[in-house]
């Protein structure tokens, strides 16, 4: 349904009302990070609009002289809205969380527990805000604010996890909370600390969750426990990497750079997890070999030579390699992609496309390789920086394509 703005505005002349114009909505989308469904796409949206038209609109108050910084920092947003809504600006020694909604008719501020229960999430206040994204007239409004205290003793919704206060129980203006926050600031939320999860349970949780990528798996879990995941940033930012596929080629390939002969445990996971398996140095593992085939049948020693991943393409067995080429001149890593048919003497037909990408899905120089003509492989060989993040796509597109995100 489509509020009419100017109605609205007469009617609520105490709330905060931002507009979200054309320009602000095209950047905010462009420059969104990677998610692993729609859902969390259009969560992560409809927050950071949110968030850039509020921090906007709080720069430019000549009244407000606190520093201003959005806490987590931006870059841990991604690994955050791919979970649960809210975000959260500090404004000197006071933190906002900000609650956005599309709901028309607003009756409550449903606050995800994340953001009541964990120690470094917590806020001060609680702002509720609705988001209008359709039709030509697109606004958000600051309609209620209440302080953690508050929101504690709100009505607890076991089966969504959140926090509801009803609209009756909330400043309408957010005046009062400048007011409220000069007079008489309420007490720092006392928010209980999270069970400490060992590195075998971490480990297994990520493994759990991670393969959950058509929904968000904030319910998959006993509270605390999620909590406590989500507490750690490292802990968080490695889940939301496993949703998108992402993976570490540092941690995986480190018994290839150091010439350690292959070790069937480190295999098997990453055959398991990744859809990848070691290859010995070269050689062309065969198509279908599993990963406890790579020693030979004297368990001589046999050195790694990359990763292989086994694809069709148009019904044809390919295999797509990662290759380390030890360091250039400056210490910058070497990288080598590579595409071969799994055929002995099998060829890449014309036409067909070797492509990388940025972690933002940009081109770069000398990205591609092309088979301008039938031929034995497709190679892209790169000096990298080390934390570089690349995926890559083949054209044609193989058969039940998962785009994978690799960290160098």
């Amino acid at each position: 349904m489509i509020l009419d703005l100017d109605k609205l505005i007469a009617a609520h002349p105490e709330h905060l009302w931002l507009e979200l114009s054309p320009e602000l909505r095209e950047r905010t989308w462009e420059q969104l990070g990677n998610y692993a469904n729609d859902a969390a796409r259009w969560r992560a949206y409809v927050n950071d609009l949110c968030l850039n038209a509020f921090v906007n609109w709080l720069q430019h108050e000549p009244d407000l002289a606190d520093a201003l910084l959005v806490s987590p920092g931006r870059s841990a947003l991604p690994s955050i809205w791919e979970f649960v809504t809210g975000s959260r600006v500090e404004l000197g020694e006071t933190r906002l969380v900000l609650i956005p909604s599309e709901i028309y008719d607003i009756e409550e501020i449903c606050v995800p527990q994340e953001w009541v229960d964990i120690p470094s999430w917590a806020g001060d206040y609680y702002l509720g805000v609705q988001v209008q994204l359709e039709g030509d007239e697109c606004w958000m409004r600051v309609w209620g604010v209440t302080t953690h205290s508050k929101v504690k003793q709100g009505n607890y919704d076991k089966i969504e996890r959140t926090y509801k206060v009803e609209k009756e129980e909330l400043a309408g203006s957010i005046n009062a909370l400048w007011l409220s926050r000069e007079i008489c600031p309420p007490p720092k939320p006392d928010v209980a600390m999270l069970p400490a999860l060992d590195a075998a349970e971490v480990a297994g949780l990520l493994q759990e969750l991670g393969q959950i990528r058509s929904y968000s798996p904030r319910l998959e879990l006993p509270f605390t426990k999620w909590a406590a995941l989500l507490h750690n940033d490292g802990d968080r930012l490695q889940l939301y990497r496993r949703r998108l596929g992402y993976w570490s080629a540092g941690a995986y390939f480190a018994p290839i750079q150091q010439g350690i002969a292959l070790a069937s445990a480190i295999v098997q996971d990453v055959a398991a997890e990744l859809g990848w398996m070691l290859f010995p140095e070269d050689k062309l593992l065969p198509a279908g070999l599993g990963a406890k085939n790579v020693r030979s049948q004297s368990d001589e020693v046999i050195k790694a030579g990359g990763l292989a991943q086994n694809l069709d393409i148009a019904g044809v067995p390919y295999q797509l390699r990662l290759i380390p080429h030890g360091s250039s001149a400056n210490g910058h890593p070497i990288w080598e992609f590579e595409l071969r048919n799994a055929a002995l003497n099998g060829t890449i037909p014309q036409g067909y496309k070797l492509r990388l990408l940025s972690e933002d899905l940009k081109s770069f120089p000398h990205n591609e390789a092309i088979a301008h003509h039938e031929r034995m492989e497709l190679s892209i060989k790169l000096e990298l920086l080390p934390g570089e993040i690349l995926t890559w796509e083949i054209e044609p597109e193989p058969d039940s394509f998962e785009r994978q995100f690799i960290e160098f």
